[in-house]
This record gives structure tokens, C-alpha cells and sequence, in this order.
């Protein structure tokens, strides 16, 4: 049953994602946003992982980017606390890539937006998708 349950939920993310694709990006155009997933932050590896999608996210902004959303709000060790927040009211997968942005960007001077409801990679995808209609933006890098 758990193996139908993950396969199901599998394909959900897949479609998805294929939807945020096919509406989103044109292949004639860059991007006007970029999506900066985070990372399960239990992980002990998790701040390297985010620090280099984060790298990603900056190689690859350019003139034609207004805007990079950074989503997740997942569950986090204690070990992150003493490196990037207060307190543990503070701390999310997007306030800690948001820190990682503004230490590694030099040129790219797009807006950041904060998705912090996100706990899930759908969930990364529903509110992020929500951000750009709201934002009226038409094309999103992954």
C-alpha cells in the first residue's frame, strides 16, 4: 500500500511540474523569474545542498529575471540555529537561502521573495505558482 501511496504522489509532482513547464516557459525567451527550491533541513548536508542551488539560481540570472522566489518552510535541526537564526520562530528553508543570496550575489539584481508555507515540493510548486500570478509573471527557471 505505501509503495501504490508514494507512486500516486509521485506522478502528482510530475504532472506538476510538467503543468508550471509547459504554462510558464517560453523556449524563446529567459526566464523573468527564477524558483530556488529548499531543502529538507534535517539534513546535516541540507545548507550545502541549498547554497548550491542557490549558486545555480545566481549563475543564471540575467537582464530579463524581476524576480527569484525562494520557497520552503521545512523542519530543521537544532545545528542551524546557532548559524542562521535567533530563535527557532526565525528559521526556514527560504530565510537560510535568502542569507546564502546575499553572501554569494554580486550582479544579479533581481527582487527576492520570501515563500515560507511551503513544507513539501507540491506545496513549493502550488504557492510559488500563486506568487507568479500574482506578480503577473510569465516564465519561471527551476
Amino acid at each position: 500500500m505505501r509503495k501504490i501511496l508514494t507512486t500516486i504522489i509521485l506522478l502528482v509532482i510530475i504532472a506538476i511540474s510538467g503543468i508550471l513547464i509547459i504554462k510558464y516557459y517560453n523556449y524563446n525567451q529567459q526566464a523573468d523569474t527564477i524558483i530556488i527550491l529548499g531543502y529538507n533541513l534535517d539534513a546535516e548536508d541540507s545548507v550545502q545542498i541549498m547554497e548550491s542551488r542557490v549558486n545555480e539560481g545566481i549563475k543564471n540570472c540575467n537582464q530579463n529575471t524581476k524576480t527569484v522566489i525562494l520557497t520552503g518552510n521545512g523542519p530543521y535541526k537544532q545545528f542551524l540555529l546557532l548559524r542562521f537564526a535567533k530563535n527557532s520562530t526565525d528559521l526556514t528553508e527560504a530565510k537560510i537561502m535568502k542569507e546564502l543570496w546575499q553572501k554569494n550575489n554580486q550582479d544579479c539584481d533581481a527582487d527576492l521573495i520570501l515563500e515560507e508555507r511551503a513544507k513539501y515540493t507540491l506545496t513549493n510548486a502550488f504557492y510559488s505558482l500563486r506568487l507568479m500570478d500574482s506578480k503577473n509573471l510569465k516564465s519561471a527557471l527551476i
